[in-house]
């Protein structure tokens, strides 16, 4: 959908194209696979809360809004 918008704005992505329908591949097969790797609430750590959790978010929303 991301390639999609760029493509309506005249934007194009170049060669990472590939790299981004490549990735959209991989996270696919992980989806359905069994093969392990680390979820979320392991690498964000036991003893993170919800505020800290919510001040990243922002944060990042905050980065990618002012982005331009």
């Amino acid at each position: 959908m991301f390639m999609m918008w760029l493509a309506g704005h005249d934007r194009e992505l170049g060669p990472s194209r590939f790299f981004l329908a490549g990735l959209m591949v991989l996270l696919s097969i992980l989806m359905v696979s069994n093969v392990r790797y680390p979820t979320f609430k392991y690498m964000i750590g036991p003893h993170a809360s919800v505020a800290a959790f919510a001040a990243a978010a922002v944060v990042g929303l905050l980065l990618v809004s002012y982005s331009k």
